[in-house]
């Protein structure tokens, strides 16, 4: 393989991974925002009987 090949068939597989990587990351954004209510919810519980929080 020449070197003019290797370099195409490097750059065509970074782009691979590029695009892959933007589709995980896109997944991760949309499920951090699907999630985001309960995380709030558990850094942030509601007063109850117990803490005397009323």
């Amino acid at each position: 393989m020449n070197l003019e090949t290797e370099l195409s068939t490097t750059r065509k597989e970074a782009r691979e991974l590029a695009t892959k990587l933007a589709e995980v990351m896109g997944e991760l954004e949309a499920s951090r925002a699907r999630n985001a209510p309960q995380r709030d919810a558990d850094m942030n519980p509601a007063p109850t009987a117990e803490t005397g929080d009323s």
